[in-house]
């Protein structure tokens, strides 16, 4: 019956609405074991052209770095598997920072929960996410770092001998 009334255009459809991700009220504990953040470092190419997707665990208050595992794909499966042994090794935290990205989130779900998101709920684990387009405070620590041209160019004249192009 549906599809006969589908046909006609007598179906009104309805926009199913995607999840945006947003970011949520950030903590800032000062005891270890309160928020661990997690987060994929990038694809890395290896010497034999295959990638490699470093996944990290650190403790938010005491910078301490959980686990660094080099892993082949961000399946969800592969990041149980780090974090089952990271919660054995270390316990559970009270929270976990993630960012909106897969595995931590899935856009197609249900408030954009993903199996990993849904398992540490669970465990009686709180989730964070950081804001969607938000820059990571270690890239914004590199950025500073950056030498700046006049730096770059005193580094050459002191290999020079000193020697400068400036006249006294």
């Amino acid at each position: 019956m549906h599809a006969v009334l589908d046909r006609h255009g007598l179906v009104n459809r309805g926009r199913r609405r995607r999840y945006k991700a947003q970011g949520t009220i950030l903590s800032k504990p000062v005891l270890p074991n309160e928020l661990w953040c997690a987060d994929y470092k990038g694809e890395l190419m290896l010497a034999d052209r295959r990638y490699c997707y470093p996944l990290t665990i650190s403790d938010f208050a005491s910078r301490y770095l959980l686990s660094c595992e080099a892993l082949s794909t961000t399946k969800e499966t592969y990041a149980f598997t780090v974090f089952e042994r990271v919660f054995k090794a270390f316990g559970l935290p009270k929270a976990i920072r993630t960012d909106n990205g897969v595995p931590f989130a899935s856009p197609h779900a249900l408030f954009g929960l993903s199996k990993l998101a849904v398992w540490w709920l669970r465990l009686g684990i709180h989730i964070e996410r950081i804001q969607p387009p938000a820059v990571d405070t270690f890239v914004r620590r590199l950025a500073k770092a950056q030498p700046s041209p006049e730096s770059i160019w005193l580094i050459g004249s002191r290999a020079n001998g000193g020697a400068t192009n400036e006249s006294d």
